[in-house]
């Protein structure tokens, strides 16, 4: 029987005793392994956020893959949203 299509979460991990390099799925069922070079322009799961985006040259050197918009150059501007985010859901204001 067939398995079911989904989008597959890479992370990155090194085989063999030369330590190459490839992607595997972390999803639980899933054995699917893919080189380096060929995960550019497939589709993964953030590690962040659990959306969908496409792998980058950028994001094939990350170990687990984010994608942009949890990529943010200021950590402070970061910690705020979050702040704030957390704030809505517990309905408190800060």
């Amino acid at each position: 029987m067939p398995k079911e299509k989904h989008v597959h979460k890479y992370v990155r991990v090194a085989m063999g005793s030369r330590g190459w390099t490839v992607y595997k799925c972390s999803i639980p069922d899933c054995t699917h392994f893919i080189q380096e070079k060929l995960v550019i322009g497939r589709s993964t799961i953030c590690w962040r956020c659990g959306s969908t985006f496409i792998m980058t040259r950028h994001t094939a050197t990350l170990k687990e893959p984010h994608c942009r918009s949890c990529t943010g150059r200021n950590p402070l501007e970061r910690s705020n949203n979050l702040v704030d985010d957390l704030s809505d859901l517990i309905d408190i204001k800060i």
